[in-house]
Order: structure tokens, then sequence, then C-alpha cells
């Protein structure tokens, strides 16, 4: 790692040139050499060598240049984010966002950072406004179904992974999800079933608990059919098909 970062030249030539710029104070966004490409090319460069001081001053110059600033703004997050700063990181995503609201690339940025944070609730404007803008990218339908999973509302993430599936039937995430929600359904269900006392009521009960079982199978097929080699669909279905199996039909007298 440390042995490439000092072999990597020519990015410390071009730091050499971008420090230059900063610091003669030139207002020529071109001089700035088109930071934001080269940054996203060598952004694992960037991530193992720990140069987001470096990234962070050349994009706020991006910013103050208005040269691709609504990249520069979701670029700029990032980058502080990686240096522990969120609370700046978050500020500017709300800025990028206030200025240009109809740039993808900060929807996404916001998204993200409220959907994988401590806020989920707060990423439902953002995905609307993503939906809203493109309505056919079955991405957004799949976050918004994390979103919904997230904040405890399953009908509402069923209804969503569904869509997002009549969008791309290939999306393995959204398969996925759509079968563990069905799956904690059965899983309720059986533990409602187990605490009813009266025999036949519960001998009636139990036939359904084998349907339920038996309905969440194909959804875990057909996830593992889109993705064999991903092991957790593969333990999920054995664990699933062996529940069905040794599930008695009867099991009080």
């Amino acid at each position: 790692g440390s042995e490439m970062c000092i072999r990597d030249r020519r990015y410390k030539r071009r730091k050499m040139i971008y420090t230059a710029i900063v610091e003669d104070n030139k207002r020529d966004a071109e001089r700035l050499l088109s930071f934001q490409e080269r940054y996203g090319k060598e952004h694992k460069l960037v991530q193992q060598c720990q140069w987001f001081s470096d990234a962070e001053k050349f994009l706020k110059e991006s910013i103050k240049l208005n040269y691709e600033p609504a990249q520069s703004y979701a670029m700029l997050s990032n980058v502080l984010k990686q240096q522990g700063k969120n609370e700046e990181a978050l500020e500017y995503l709300h800025k990028g966002y206030e200025q240009y609201p109809d740039n993808a690339y900060m929807l996404v940025e916001l998204i993200n950072h409220y959907l994988l944070g401590g806020e989920p609730e707060k990423a439902e404007v953002y995905l609307d406004a993503a939906i809203k803008q493109d309505p056919k990218n079955a991405s957004f339908y799949r976050a918004k179904g994390t979103l919904y999973e997230k904040t405890e509302r399953p009908a509402q993430a069923e209804e969503m992974y569904v869509k997002a599936l009549e969008l791309d039937p290939k999306d393995f995430l959204a398969q996925y999800n759509l079968g563990n929600i069905k799956l904690t359904e059965a899983i309720n269900f059986h533990k409602k079933v187990q605490d009813i006392v009266d025999v036949n009521e519960y001998n009636k009960e139990l036939e359904k608990v084998y349907i339920a079982y038996e309905s969440v199978i194909p959804y875990f097929e057909k996830a593992l059919e889109l993705s064999p080699d991903e092991k957790n669909t593969l333990a999920t279905l054995r664990a699933v098909s062996y529940t069905h199996l040794t599930l008695p039909t009867n099991s009080r007298v």
C-alpha cells in the first residue's frame, strides 16, 4: 500500500500543479485539470494513500470557481466523511442539493447518507424526488423498500420490492429482501399459532403455517437463480425447506 503511494509520481506531480494553482489564486476553472474526473478515476489510490485533505482543498476550490459544482459538492461530502467531518459533510450535501435539486448524483449521495446512517426516515423525501426524476429506475424503489423495512413498514416495503422487480426482474437484492419479508410473516404466524391452547384450533391453524412456509420457498429459489454463489440465500433456502418438510401437520391430540 505505502510503496504504491510512494511510486505514484504522476499523482504527486499533479498534486504539485493543483497546489500551485490554488496558492496562486488563479480563477481559471479549466486549469483545475478536471480534478473531479481524475479524483474519480484515482479514488482507490486516494483512499489507500489517505490524501483526503488534499482532495478536500481542491474540491472546495472547484466549488469556489463554479467548476462542475454539483459533482464537486457530492465528492467533497464523501471526502469530508472519510476524515470524520460528518457535520461539515452533511452541510455540503445540503448546500449542493439546494442549488442543484435535479442533479441525480446529489440525490443519490443524500439518499445513501440517510439510508445508511441513523436517520433512514429522512431519506424518503429524496427518494421520492429521485423516483419522480427517474421513475423507471428499479434501484430507487428497492432503496425505498429498504427504507420502509428500517422504519418497520413491511407492507409498504413489499410493495416497493415488487415494483423494483417489475422494472428489473434480475434485481437480486429486491428478490432476496422480498423473500425475507415473506419469511418473517411465516415465522411470526408460526409463533402466534404455537400460543393457541385449543387443540382443534391449533391443528387447523398449523396447516396454514405449513402452507405459509411452502409459499416462501419460491422467493429464495428465484433469488438463488439470480445469484447462484450467494451463500446466505442458499442457507436460508435450506433452513426454510427443512422447516417446511419437518413441520408436523397435526402435532397435538
